[in-house]
């Protein structure tokens, strides 16, 4: 950025028409000055040889005061050390000449707000900054200052300071084009340029790989031979129930491992949802994800996570205004039945309430978001007592589950407002309940916004059920869970003791 600021500085040509009288004044009297100090250049080069200085060494070769020279070896060598000192004394005028240059500039832009000026820069027709008709190229004193070789063109080089790390601007004669740069403009953009970069350069590997999915569409990434209509056969456990508030929702994610083409995928849904399922194999969201950012994600939270995201996406291209996301070894608890008048409210929740109240609950305007989250399967964990340990399928730690928190109060966010007294439907206080699982659960189009948001521009520790489907607003609940998890850290019996826990504790 400092590079920046100093070519593009020191390339202003200040036009005195549009300027006041003063800085015009000043300017004619600044490009004096400088012609005088290019002038004073060539006559010290011109006549280094006969001259000499009286201070240091040279001094000290006429001492005698005999007004004699001394041989031509000593005149030659006072000679030379006259032609150092001189540029250096060359290089300091310059240097002061530069910034005054730069006052000049200042005092120009003040003018030009007032009378609407502007600076004037020029360029070559190939581009580069010019000041001047001749080129440079570096090289460096012993003292460690820069002074630049000059290839004639028809004028002398101009030195640059020592802080330039740049070539010196200089203005050519023909072939340029002059433009107006408000000079502000170009330093915040510098400024931004510089930012950004460092910005992206501070990210990991992880974070860059999944901005990259973030920013590019199914096809871009070759992942859409991940999504396959779903066969129809039959889902063991699920109810009828559950099968209509599915249903009614525009569109069906089941997420697996098998090969979806196959004829001898297991995985089957209700004719219900014949040609609204789609079946999607995470492991091929995971080789093609890979394939376009180069970037395996070791842990298997992750995995999971980035193909929730990936279904989000989908559903998005797809202009679905709301789906059911369903995990393939999804459990159905078969003890739990829902009342017909909870199908009912949820089936009217999802389709979009033309009332302000639904049940107990005042929704509100009909323009306000009345649900953004349907949690059908879910899992309190704020009532469980659990150890950190090391993840036995990846990398990074889980959260294993040893007990219940029998003391635990339901925090404010928690409490859940129920439509109806004793029903099976309620509403969340607010986002932050800490309530897991990923098994299953129904999105508006209003969330998929921030989901996207959440799971690619997370970190590695950004999981689906760990501060993605806690922080949505507009959170409701179908309680007790439809899904259990047999294949979890936590056995059936206290996962249904955690439900209990909740709907004792957060019930409204």
């Amino acid at each position: 950025v400092n590079t920046i600021i100093i070519v593009i500085s020191h390339g202003v040509d200040v036009e005195p028409g549009a300027m006041g009288d003063d800085a015009a004044a000043a300017a004619r009297e600044g490009e004096g000055e400088g012609d005088d100090d290019i002038e004073d250049v060539d006559d010290v080069r011109r006549d280094a040889p006969a001259t000499t200085t009286t201070t240091g060494t040279n001094a000290a070769a006429d001492d005698d005061d005999d007004g004699v020279d001394d041989d031509d070896d000593d005149r030659a060598v006072n000679a030379s050390k006259a032609r150092v000192m001189s540029r250096s004394e060359m290089l300091e005028r310059l240097t002061r000449e530069l910034e005054e240059t730069e006052t000049l500039i200042g005092r120009h832009e003040s003018h030009g707000k007032a009378r609407g000026g502007g600076a004037k820069v020029t360029t070559s027709e190939s581009g580069a900054w010019s000041y001047g008709t001749e080129t440079s190229k570096g090289r460096h004193h012993s003292d460690g200052r820069e002074m630049f070789a000059s290839v004639k063109t028809g004028a002398t080089a101009i030195p640059s300071s020592s802080s330039m790390k740049a070539p010196l601007i200089m203005k050519t004669a023909t072939g340029v084009s002059s433009t107006r740069i408000k000079m502000r403009g170009v330093l915040v953009v510098a400024a931004c340029a510089c930012v950004a970069f460092l910005s992206l350069s501070a990210e990991n590997s992880g974070q860059r790989a999944r901005r990259m999915i973030h920013q590019s569409s199914l096809s871009a990434m070759a992942c859409e031979e991940a999504f396959a209509p779903a066969r129809v056969g039959t889902w063991p456990g699920i109810s009828q129930q559950v099968t209509n508030i599915v249903a009614a929702t525009d569109h069906v994610y089941i997420l697996g491992v098998e090969d979806c083409f196959s004829e001898n995928v297991t995985m089957r849904v209700p004719s219900q949802w014949a040609g609204k399922a789609t079946c999607v194999n995470g492991k091929v969201l995971d080789k093609c994800t890979s394939d376009h950012t180069g970037v395996y994600f070791s842990s298997h939270y992750t995995r999971v996570s980035v193909s929730h995201g990936m279904i989000i996406k989908a559903a998005k291209e797809a202009g679905h205004k709301h789906v059911t996301v369903m995990e393939a070894d999804a459990t159905f608890d078969t003890n739990e039945e829902l009342q017909a008048q909870t199908v009912t409210d949820a089936t009217h929740l999802i389709s979009g309430p033309t009332t302000a109240q639904l049940g107990r609950i005042k929704l509100g305007a009909a323009s306000e978001s009345h649900w953004n989250i349907i949690r059908l399967g879910f899992r309190p964990h704020l009532f469980e007592q659990y150890e950190v340990r090391k993840a036995a399928n990846g990398g990074g730690y889980v959260e294993v589950t040893t007990g219940l928190l029998s003391d635990a109060r339901c925090p404010e966010q928690c409490k859940c407002t129920e439509i109806r007294k004793d029903g099976q439907l309620c509403m969340l206080s607010s986002s932050g309940c800490d309530l897991r699982s990923s098994e299953m659960y129904i999105a508006s189009e209003r969330a998929y916004d921030e989901l996207l948001g959440s799971l690619f521009d997370g970190t590695d520790e950004t999981i689906i059920d760990h501060f993605v489907l806690q922080n949505i607003e507009h959170s409701w609940v179908m309680h007790p869970s439809r899904t259990v998890q047999k294949d979890l850290d936590i056995p059936v019996s206290l996962q249904k003791a955690v439900q209990s826990m909740f709907e004792e504790r957060c019930l409204i």
